[in-house]
């Protein structure tokens, strides 16, 4: 562990201590009990979660995405504060949706890192990345 950089001790330490998981059920459970009705004054944006939760912008964040990626929540809107724009949230209780949103998301990732694997050209032989690529274009049609 010695080797490790601090960003991955610390995440590795939050883990075992089970903090990370008592992070995504805080923020899961706040978005479950403030809805945000009226999107020019939200209650589940990030900048407002970060100061009712008392969490910083990573910690939060990170479990947003873990929590988007199992399909529980979803972007509804954007507010903008001082150039700054922050996401709104909203909780999915609907389990055909849950599982629409968590199949998007799974794509976009897996296009993102498509679209990434290009930096790593010498570790990705190019006909392995080239048939990635086709796959990719055809499942989207």
């Amino acid at each position: 562990m010695e080797n490790l950089r601090a960003k991955t001790k610390t995440w590795i330490a939050q883990l075992q201590s089970g903090k990370i998981e008592s992070n995504k059920i805080k923020v899961l459970q706040y978005i479950k009990r403030n809805p945000t009705t009226n999107i020019k004054k939200p209650k589940t944006d990030i900048r407002t979660m970060c100061q009712k939760l008392g969490m910083v912008h990573q910690s939060l964040t990170s479990s947003l995405s873990n929590l988007e990626d199992m399909g529980l929540i979803t972007v509804i809107g954007i507010i903008e504060d001082n150039s700054k724009y922050y996401s709104i949230f909203k909780y999915v209780d609907d389990e055909v949706e849950r599982e629409k949103l968590m199949e998007a998301r799974y794509k976009r990732k897996f296009q993102t890192w498509v679209k990434k694997a290009d930096k790593y050209e010498g570790l990705i032989p190019k006909d392995l990345l080239r048939e990635i690529k086709l796959v990719l274009s055809t499942s989207n049609r």
